[in-house]
């Protein structure tokens, strides 16, 4: 059974994508990717700062006040896929990694 973090949450993505978002004019981007230590896919609520740390890897912070950090090369897992597909078919998105 999935562990829910707290809203405000220090999160480790896998098989992550940054995801640009355009409703109605508005453009955001999010965080999307696995979960590896709760076993569950994750959006993240719109960044706020995105950066690469010294050993490569992208790390930010999001709108909530939880932080991410994405390892590993960027992609998807059946858990990501699916949630990616059914949350951004309806919107005009870009995948930026």
């Amino acid at each position: 059974m999935p562990t829910w973090p707290e809203k405000s949450a220090s999160v480790v993505l896998t098989h992550w994508n940054v995801v640009e978002l355009n409703h109605k004019g508005n453009i955001t981007e999010h965080f999307v990717g696995y979960v590896l230590s709760g076993g569950y896919a994750r959006i993240s609520t719109p960044i706020e700062e995105r950066d690469e740390n010294s050993d490569g890897e992208i790390v930010g912070r999001t709108k909530s006040g939880s932080t991410y950090q994405l390892v590993g090369p960027p992609g998807f897992n059946s858990d990501s896929s699916y949630m990616y597909e059914n949350l951004f078919s309806k919107t005009e998105h870009k995948l930026l990694y």
